[in-house]
């Protein structure tokens, strides 16, 4: 028994030819895709690598605003307080010199008038003076 070859019909040939078509339009489209998946796999790694700067930039833009934020409201507390400590050493002083509402309507002396009592009008005698704490703070700063 021999082996009888078989012999390739017409079909067959056109058959094979057109597989042979169709795997060559396969594998082209196939190294396009994995081009473009390279490119865009290097295009990410670009973005995965930028990451660390990008996020430091976002921490550090972020940081200033803060920051800026801080400072303002330090230099508003800063300056309310200021003001605290001034109008409290205004009352202060006023009280002193006798010239606060409470002490007027009580009649109770002042620190000068009661100087005065105690040493009488020698020229020795020096007058209290309240300098301004702060000058141009917006207080009125009386002397006498």
């Amino acid at each position: 028994m021999g082996t009888k070859r078989r012999q390739q019909r017409p079909d067959d040939i056109s058959s094979a030819i057109t597989t042979e078509e169709s795997l060559r339009e396969a594998t082209s489209e196939a190294r396009g895709v994995l081009k473009d998946m390279i490119a865009e796999r290097k295009a990410l790694q670009a973005l995965i690598d930028r990451i660390p700067q990008l996020t430091d930039q976002a921490v550090n833009d972020r940081l200033k605003a803060e920051v800026a934020k801080l400072a303002d409201a330090t230099e508003a507390a800063m300056r309310h307080a200021v003001a605290r400590v001034n109008q409290t050493f205004d009352e202060l002083a006023a009280v002193l010199l006798g010239e606060d509402k409470a002490s007027k309507r009580a009649g109770k002396a002042s620190l000068n008038e009661l100087i005065q009592i105690r040493y009488g009008d020698r020229e020795q005698v020096v007058r209290v003076q309240v300098p301004p704490l702060v000058s141009g703070c917006g207080h009125d700063h009386k002397t006498t």
